[in-house]
């Protein structure tokens, strides 16, 4: 059998992703529980790869698919690169929320700039420029949200010191520019995660998402298997995602039991309706 060439998808922009999700979200949402596939043998975004790697080679072979199968095949392959995109959107989501890395690296930036407009305000206040009881309001960095809060305190009550301050102070305006989007960069992120958490959490969404994909994924595999028969090609088209890791070096032993290869579970049976006979081609 010929080499499976696994082309990289084309991966959209951010807003792309986002938007793919909002649109599959109510469906995912209302998708019963006992339909949800739970597997810990198939990674989301790397499911999302071998698929998204796969459009480029399926589409060429849509004429066949639509002219065998009809509407059901068009909505089908229209629908695909949206369930893909949606996919690799929730499996970021749930990385986000789960890496809580981003957060720390953000404070980090955050809290070294407030130290900053603290030591410069004091440095005024020692001066007997400015009163220090003003700036006691921004001094709390206990905890995220307090360390943006105070910040963007500190920074109001500089610009509104600044026709005082200015030419008495190390600090520019490209200073505060900076401070400002660093705070809103995490406000913005704080924002993010604390709306998620009102929503479905992020692993049973990835769960389901990853359900949507493989059924409308397998149902097209399905479908090509059919239309692709007399030339057998139709797993080098769209290949399993079950389908091994990787293949032992020649020369080694092939007797043995092959341990990159994840045996495939029995597929939810899929009825897919053909012209030709008003019934499901593979049934058993």
């Amino acid at each position: 059998m010929p080499e499976i060439i696994h082309e990289q998808p084309v991966m959209p922009d951010g807003p792309t992703l986002i938007a793919a999700l909002e649109a599959k979200r109510e469906i995912l949402i209302n998708m019963p529980a006992s339909e949800v596939l739970h597997s810990a043998r198939l990674d989301a975004r790397t499911a999302a790869g071998v698929v998204g790697g796969s459009l480029p080679r399926i589409a060429r072979h849509r004429v066949a698919l639509i002219a065998e199968f009809g509407e059901r095949a068009r909505t089908l392959l229209d629908d695909l690169p949206t369930v893909v995109y949606a996919t690799y959107q929730v499996a970021y989501d749930v990385q986000a929320t789960e890496d809580d890395s981003d957060m720390r690296e953000l404070h980090r930036g955050v809290l070294e700039e407030h130290q900053l407009l603290v030591g410069d305000l004091d440095a005024l206040a020692n001066r007997k420029i400015i009163d220090r009881a003003r700036i006691d309001a921004g001094r709390s960095t206990q905890g995220y949200r307090t360390t943006v809060d105070s910040t963007f305190v500190l920074l109001s009550l500089t610009r509104s010191l600044w026709p005082t301050i200015e030419g008495r102070t190390l600090l520019t305006q490209v200073d505060l520019e900076r401070i400002q989007a660093k705070a809103q960069a995490m406000l913005d992120r704080l924002n993010q995660r604390e709306q998620g958490a009102t929503r479905m959490p992020a692993r049973e969404l990835r769960d389901r998402a990853l359900t949507l994909l493989v059924r409308t994924y397998d149902e097209i595999r399905r479908m090509l298997t059919f239309v692709r028969w007399p030339q057998g090609d139709a797993d080098e088209i769209a290949p399993s995602l079950y389908a091994r890791r990787g293949r032992r070096q020649s020369g080694t032993d092939t007797d043995g039991p092959d341990e990159d290869v994840e045996p495939t579970p029995a597929p939810t049976p899929i009825v897919v309706e053909g012209p030709n006979n008003g019934g499901g081609p593979f049934a058993p």
